[in-house]
């Protein structure tokens, strides 16, 4: 047992593990108030730039059957609140991290965006934005920030913006999930849309009027983002950005990636179908256990497949509800080598609809 912390308050998002000779590298990431959270002399970030509540990635290392701090960082802008939500490795101890921030850092600071990103500034200044960082923990100081990104747009002002997991696929493209009510147009006084790339669904809510999409932010959907972290590409175009959702509330919290690179999201929704006008997973699309959703808020799975060619969009492949009569939610998905999504999360009422 290690306890990990600072004076402040300590939340963990999300914890993973390596293959280092016989014993794994643990990495943990997350956010804190603490402004003594521990660091190493190899960090991105030894110290907070501001007073608020800051992300944190920690890597521990075995030495002589004894876990270290092999890297420890915090993940900070000027702002008030820099959140990690979510956190996935790869085999050559990259950490690639996800979140929301409210800073508003130029690419100098390194984060939330550094040159190699494909958003640099903040398009919403003072308010809400998603980030994705990749982070080289076996290197130091402001070179170990490999990549960092702002992702969002500023329509409407102060939008919701709910972070969520992150996945890397066998080439080392990051995906993202989370929820907005970003809009896709930009607003009357110029502020941005929200940026959307080869999307399955390029209006929120699924708004769609005689082929238009109508502007409504009254409810969020799902995201899904697949960006290249390269350096070998700075500030390239993400490769996909969508909304995933129907006609009410839709949140991703969790999302995992196959061999392949078709990618799993899970989170929950109060949407009412998975049929067209809602959820939109119609042929070739298969709809599974659970097409409608049977009362109150549900988990679902949406399986989100590669492109056919370049430039063409990532198409919906599955999708289904998870659920009763409750509120139930999934918080955590992984896929087996034969494709075979396992979801994890919570529910106040029964699940006999899935026996």
């Amino acid at each position: 047992f290690r306890s990990l912390g600072g004076s402040g308050t300590d939340s963990v998002a999300g914890i993973a593990v390596d293959p280092n000779n016989n014993l794994p590298n643990i990495y943990v990431a997350g956010f804190t108030t603490s402004s003594d959270f521990p660091t190493t002399t190899t960090a991105f970030q030894t110290a907070p730039i501001s007073v608020g509540t800051h992300g944190f990635l920690s890597k521990l290392s075995p030495s002589s059957g004894i876990y270290q701090l092999g890297y420890s960082t915090y993940l900070a802008g000027s702002g008030t609140d820099d959140r990690v939500t979510g956190l996935a490795i790869d085999n050559l101890q990259n950490a690639y991290l996800t979140g929301v921030t409210n800073s508003t850092d130029d690419q100098s600071n390194g984060f939330p965006a550094n040159a190699n990103g494909y958003q640099r500034l903040s398009n919403s200044p003072g308010n809400d934005q998603f980030f994705a960082s990749r982070v080289n923990t076996t290197g130091s100081g402001p070179q170990s920030m490999i990549y960092s990104t702002y992702f969002g747009g500023g329509n409407p002002v102060g939008a919701t913006v709910v972070g969520g997991g992150i996945a890397v696929d066998p080439s080392g493209n990051i995906y993202f999930t989370g929820a907005t009510n970003m809009l896709p147009v930009a607003g009357g006084n110029g502020e941005i849309k929200f940026p959307l790339f080869n999307a399955y669904q390029s209006c929120l809510n699924d708004e769609i009027v005689s082929g238009n999409c109508v502007p409504d932010s009254s409810h969020t959907d799902a995201i899904l983002v697949k960006i290249n972290p390269s350096p070998t590409q700075p500030q390239a175009a993400p490769l996909l950005s969508t909304y995933l959702g129907g006609s009410l509330n839709d949140v991703g919290i969790a999302v995992a990636v196959d061999t392949s690179s078709n990618a799993y999201v899970t989170g929950y929704t109060d949407s009412l179908t998975a049929l067209a006008g809602d959820w939109n997973c119609v042929s070739p699309c298969i709809v599974g256990l659970q097409g409608t959703n049977p009362g109150g808020r549900d988990a679902f799975i949406a399986k989100v497949g590669n492109q056919v060619q370049s430039g063409s969009i990532f198409p919906l492949n599955y999708f289904t509800f998870i659920g009763g009569t409750g509120i139930d939610s999934g918080q955590a998905i992984v896929v087996d080598a034969v494709g075979t999504a396992h979801v994890a999360g919570t529910t106040s009422g029964d699940l006999t609809p899935l026996d």
